[in-house]
């Protein structure tokens, strides 16, 4: 049944304020005073009531069940896959952040209702009483060192296997939340600093930097961030922040042409066409002989844009201004000279 009853709701918590989540919630298709609609309150709500109910904390097994945050996760999942890149203003990171609470929060609330998450909880409280009996008893100077060194470590394992089982699920949704958007967006240092705010709880600092770290480095093993993928789908120029590797070995000589194709200061038509014709870059060295015609050097670049132009304009020059019958013009170079 997708109704709650909010009435018998324990007092929710947003990190170390309490809020009032029967505002957050959304009553649809419930006659009696005091019901919920758990589909409606995350699909027809805003995102920001959505994310706050969803970060709720000592609200375990009361706002929310298992079947309807799998459901709703799948559907918002779907939808961002759907309308991410279209012409939409959607945004990004409120729905990842969005989808990695309805995760996070669905795990929580399977640990939480799990017996044998619950049987290991009992378990390893009472481990960890018997470790730390036997390490206050350990005050004799010649004491079994390897017996204190097992005893911390099962104390140890007890204590992180309680603290997982007794978790809140409010606190598995912000994980969760924090964890998507960093393997999505690759953000880091603000991303932490933004869910701790937003939270309002300085006690989740660390395990926020753990997940963002491990997040970011997992996904950088498979693919690049979204927005780089984004801008390379949409044919966006832009150079990476790192280099390949296969190009660390590379020298200047090995990504550059030693038949360059150039064209002379005062070139021919049919020089300029075959120029064009036989090659594919997007600029030309123009090659100044001197009066002589003995020396060579560099007197600018030309585009193919300009070359272009100039032969559909057929902007020659006449044959008498410079030697020869055949019609000639003169290129622009990259010094301003126009063309003419």
């Amino acid at each position: 049944d997708p109704a709650g009853a909010a009435g018998g709701s324990p007092p929710a918590r947003s990190g170390g304020r309490a809020i009032d989540v029967h505002s957050l919630l959304v009553s649809v298709q419930c006659s009696a005073e005091g019901e919920y609609n758990e589909i409606a309150s995350i699909t027809l709500s805003n995102q920001h009531r959505v994310i706050r109910s969803l970060f709720s904390r000592h609200a375990s097994g009361a706002l929310f069940s298992a079947q309807t945050l799998l459901l709703c996760l799948l559907l918002n999942l779907a939808t961002m896959a759907v309308v991410n890149g279209a012409a939409i203003p959607v945004g990004l990171f409120i729905p990842c952040m969005t989808v990695g609470a309805l995760g996070g929060r669905l795990v929580g609330e399977l640990i939480a209702n799990s017996d044998s998450i619950s049987a290991a909880a009992a378990a390893a409280a009472e481990v960890l009483a018997l470790a730390g009996g036997a390490l206050n008893a350990t005050i004799e100077p010649l004491v079994d060192a390897d017996g204190a060194k097992t005893a911390a470590a099962e104390a140890a394992a007890a204590a992180a296997t309680a603290a997982l089982a007794t978790a809140d699920t409010g606190f598995y949704a912000l994980i969760g939340a924090a964890a998507m958007v960093a393997g999505v967006t690759r953000t880091t240092i603000a991303l932490t600093v933004i869910m701790c705010e937003f939270s309002n709880d300085a006690g989740a600092l660390l395990p926020l930097m753990a997940t963002v770290l491990v997040a970011k480095v997992v996904a950088d093993l498979f693919n690049p961030s979204v927005h780089d993928m984004a801008m390379g789908l949409a044919g966006f120029p832009f150079l990476d922040c790192h280099p390949p590797r296969r190009t660390s070995a590379l020298c200047a000589e090995d990504v550059m042409t030693a038949d360059v194709r150039a064209l002379s200061l005062v070139a021919r038509a049919g020089d300029v066409r075959s120029a064009l014709s036989c090659t594919e870059h997007g600029s030309f060295p123009v090659i100044d002989v001197g009066r002589n015609g003995r020396c060579r050097y560099l007197a600018g670049a030309v585009h193919r844009y300009q070359l272009h132009a100039l032969l559909s304009k057929k902007a020659f020059l006449r044959p008498g201004e410079v030697p020869g019958a055949r019609p000639t013009f003169r290129t622009r170079t990259g010094h301003g000279g126009g063309s003419k």
